[in-house]
């Protein structure tokens, strides 16, 4: 195929490459820091937030406890009982329904959630207990439900905190994850566009090799050849439709002249030489011709007259 493109349209194909792959390497690293990103965001709407329902949730709960104790101090049909008895059932139903969103956030505390949302439910339930029973003045069930408050409020206090420790574990690991997701992602990155640029040079060289240069050099190999003498060899790339092919007929067309200018030569010496044979074989022949021509027998007196001392004897 290479053969067949121009040398512009060569050098503009390895750009295009070299560019298409750059574009892909930018492509990817945006693609991959969008996904660290959305990891991000992620972390931040749940972990994050995750861990801040847990302790709040607690809170939530001491503060119910606390306006559970402050109701069973007032007398039952006074103003400040019915404010308080209503702020501690609304304190505990807002402090389950913070730890209840845990779960959607992080699945893997599902487990520990629902147990204290049963350790919450419980001690709602107790806590109205305790408030009836100091409307009916019931002293045994209330000082019961106290009791079992106490060691409600001792569970739950356990598991809240190892819940809110557990958190911390999983903000300090999902930090250190993301870290390590960012790292890779540079890492990565950075590698993976080194090595598609070191390809898009690879072929960019490749393309400049086999459709410029090689075929160049053999052509000017060819035209040293032709013009130390020899006319027989064939000729690289006549089949080319570049550059290279069109300098290849030109060579071609050296080729023919020069194969025709040595014919004519060797023609014109062969016929010096035949023409300088030709005239030795007729001098030879001619002297051959004149050693056989016979002398006259006799003399004509005009000729012995012409030449008397020729004729003398004494001559």
């Amino acid at each position: 195929m290479l053969k067949n493109l121009k040398i512009k349209t060569k050098f503009l194909m390895a750009i295009v490459i070299l560019n298409l792959i750059s574009l892909a390497g930018v492509a990817f690293v945006v693609e991959r820091f969008y996904a660290a990103n959305n990891t991000y965001f992620s972390f931040l709407q749940n972990e994050s937030n995750a861990a801040t329902f847990g302790p709040r949730g607690a809170a939530g709960m001491w503060t119910a406890i606390n306006w559970l104790n402050r109701t069973v101090n007032q007398d039952p049909h006074s103003d400040k009982f019915t404010e308080f008895a209503a702020r501690f059932s609304n304190e505990m139903t807002g402090a389950r329904a913070r730890l209840a969103q845990i779960p959607a956030m992080v699945p893997s505390r599902t487990a520990a959630i629902e147990e204290l949302l049963t350790g919450f439910d419980a001690v709602k339930s107790v806590g109205g207990e305790m408030i009836t029973a100091h409307v009916t003045g019931d002293k045994t069930r209330f000082d019961a439900m106290a009791e079992r408050m106490e060691q409600l409020t001792i569970d739950l206090s356990a598991k809240s905190g190892a819940n809110n420790a557990a958190m911390a574990d999983l903000i300090k690991n999902g930090a250190d994850a993301l870290s390590a997701e960012v790292t890779t992602t540079i890492l990565v990155a950075v590698v993976g566009m080194l090595v598609g640029n070191l390809i898009a040079i690879a072929i960019a060289l490749l393309i400049a090799q086999k459709g410029v240069t090689t075929p160049m050099e053999r052509l000017r190999q060819r035209m040293a050849l032709l013009a130390a003498g020899e006319h027989e060899a064939e000729i690289d790339g006549l089949d080319r439709k570049d550059e290279i092919g069109q300098m290849a007929q030109t060579v071609a067309v050296f080729r023919t002249n020069a194969a025709d200018r040595q014919r004519l030569q060797k023609e014109a010496e062969d016929s010096r030489a035949l023409s300088e044979e030709e005239r030795i074989a007729r001098d030879e022949a001619k002297a051959r011709e004149a050693a056989d021509v016979p002398l006259p027998s006799k003399i004509s007196p005009r000729a012995s007259a012409s030449c008397p001392k020729a004729m003398s004897p004494t001559a």
